[in-house]
């Protein structure tokens, strides 16, 4: 009796527990289930990311903040005395595809008894963009209809400006001497442009005031 006991205290002294196969396997599979998970969230924030970070930096969105800053900046130094709005075509009221305001040099100039300059935004039915044109009205001329004379170079502010069917137009009246801007920027329809999800469309609002004499 002692002498089996002996062989099951050394039976049992000799075993040693562990993992079968099968335990092994399962434990295999649920760690590839985790880590394809755990990849699968990572590679779809990434694509996120560069997506978010694409329209971003888009070429809408610095239009969009290029042709707001220079509308701000030419408007607000704009006389009160005159502007012009105007379209090239007749179905539209209210709102206007081109606008000329004038402006002084030098605003803080007391020789400089009317506006010597004037600026020109425009935007063609067929163009998707908007034009910024500036130049000298001839002296003594502003009063009796001023004579626009040594134009600049024409240059783009903004592209892919699209025509939104409830804002047909880009420039507006606001108050008594004020000018508001709203301007659709859509890259979305661009021929060859399959990359729908760097797209991008958004509408900008600008109002200022023509306050200068």
């Amino acid at each position: 009796m002692d002498i089996e006991d002996d062989i099951m205290k050394i039976q049992h002294k000799n075993y040693r527990s562990g993992m079968t196969l099968i335990e092994l396997l399962i434990t295999v599979t649920a760690a590839m289930i985790l880590i394809l998970g755990i990849s699968g969230i990572l590679a779809a924030g990434h694509r996120q990311y560069n997506t978010m970070f694409k329209r971003i930096n888009s070429e809408v969105v610095r239009n969009g903040y290029e042709a707001r800053s220079i509308f701000d900046r030419i408007v607000r130094k704009a006389s009160f005395r005159d502007c012009v709005l105007s379209n090239e075509r007749d179905d539209w009221e209210g709102t206007y595809d081109k606008l000329t305001v004038y402006y002084y040099s030098d605003p803080n100039d007391p020789n400089i008894i009317e506006p010597d300059r004037y600026a020109t935004f425009s935007k063609g039915p067929a163009d998707p963009n908007l034009i910024l044109e500036e130049g000298d009205i001839q002296p003594g001329t502003f009063s009796t209809g001023p004579v626009l004379i040594n134009p600049g170079p024409s240059i783009v502010i903004a592209k892919n400006v699209s025509e939104a069917s409830d804002v047909p137009g880009i420039f507006s009246e606001y108050g008594n001497h004020g000018i508001k801007m709203t301007l659709t920027l859509d890259d979305e329809n661009i021929p060859g442009n399959t990359d729908k999800l760097t797209t991008l469309k958004m509408t900008i609002t600008s109002t200022m005031i023509r306050h200068n004499r």
